[in-house]
């Protein structure tokens, strides 16, 4: 999946590393389909866990996907699909311009609200949108 000497994951093209987490990578990638600059987050399935852990890993890493798409809140960044490919699963998300959290608050910068109350604007978002299984609704 590597045309000329862009890599590609599915049918995004990637570009800079945005950063590292416990778990994976997010990058800077543009959807090809449509032209959109989004941001990927990735997990590693098969270097980080091992195979009796992966399917409930796999399960989590796109319910976190599923979750977050259905839900339209200021606080929570706009997921644009999900998927796997190259023994990746990945996330697509908006890509948002903006100084690392922790230098902003090296900075001097202050909290908009308050985490309790952030935390409810949310909650109250999800409850305005509940998940619904396949399996409940059958």
């Amino acid at each position: 999946m590597k045309p000329g000497n862009t890599l590609m994951l599915g049918h995004y093209q990637i570009g800079i590393k945005l950063g590292k987490g416990a778990t994976g990578v997010v990058y800077q990638t543009t959807d090809c389909r449509v032209g959109r600059v989004v941001a990927i987050k990735t997990l590693a399935l098969s270097r980080e866990y091992e195979f009796d852990d992966l399917e409930q890993v796999r399960a989590r890493f796109f319910r976190e996907a599923e979750t977050a798409g259905r839900l339209a809140h200021p606080n929570i960044v706009t997921v644009h699909g999900a998927g796997e490919a190259r023994d990746l699963a990945y996330i697509a998300m908006a890509i948002l311009k903006g100084k690392d959290p922790e230098q902003r608050y090296q900075d001097g910068a202050q909290m908009a609200e308050a985490p309790g109350a952030c935390l409810g604007n949310v909650s109250s978002s999800a409850h305005q949108n509940p998940l619904r299984s396949a399996a409940a609704t059958n």
